[in-house]
């Protein structure tokens, strides 16, 4: 065969392989902006959904991260700084247990909040040293093998972060989505705890993410009163 025909054949060749290269980066980079493609939602629905969803949060955000859950002065069912919930309060939120209150939870927040939670809060978090924190609340049991829920411990030394009250306005607008989080702004007023004469507005911004039996809260949507806000 000519040497020049073979070296054109072979130019054409580099040059299809050339192309097919570029059109596999195109396509490439085309798939990878549809994995991260700002998500199509109903305006209406997702505020519908923010306002049960937040009013839902205020009791959580009480148990904790705020004073949490009363407890009794009961030394026969306590243990160290562990005191027997206030059971008039539990009956008041249906909750008997620690089960429910994490499907009260993942009622309201999504799948990743729930997690955080539960790894900061109900459980006990340990560094190479030792003891970081201790649970806010366990659940005592009892019965033959020890398997029965019977009532829930408080751990009275935990620290409340959020005492102030949050009051959330009734109007929610929607605001864009970012990947699969939809935003969310909400005006909260927040009285101080130390002096209830001290008011405060805040435009909060809040995500949700729809999961499979509809929208949950991804972010915290608690507030406190500071000293130099400007509003």
């Amino acid at each position: 065969m000519d040497k020049q025909l073979i070296k054109k054949i072979a130019l054409i060749v580099a040059a299809l392989l050339l192309i097919a290269f570029i059109a596999w980066i195109i396509i490439a980079s085309l798939n990878k902006e549809d994995k991260v493609k700002n998500r199509e939602y109903d305006k209406a629905e997702v505020e519908a959904a923010a306002v049960v969803l937040l009013e839902n949060s205020k009791i959580l955000n009480e148990i904790y991260w705020g004073e949490g859950i009363p407890y009794v002065d009961d030394k026969s069912l306590s243990s160290g700084s562990y005191y027997p919930a206030d059971q008039n309060y539990l009956d008041s939120i249906g909750i008997e247990t620690i089960e429910d209150l994490k499907r009260l939870t993942e009622k309201t927040y999504s799948d990743g909040m729930c997690d955080q939670i539960y790894k900061t809060i109900l459980s006990s978090v340990y560094s190479d040293t030792g003891i970081v924190g201790l649970a806010r609340y366990e659940q005592v049991y009892t019965g033959k093998n020890n398997d029965v829920p019977d009532y829930i411990r408080v751990y009275t030394e935990a620290k409340c972060w959020f005492e102030d009250t949050v009051d959330y306005h009734p109007e929610v607008e929607a605001l864009r989505s970012e990947g699969d989080v939809v935003y969310v702004m909400v005006l909260v007023t927040v009285t101080s705890h130390e002096d209830p004469e001290k008011v405060m507005n805040i435009n909060l911004e809040i995500g949700l993410v729809e999961e499979e039996d509809g929208w949950r809260l991804d972010s915290p949507t608690y507030a406190k009163y500071y000293e130099d806000y400007t509003s």
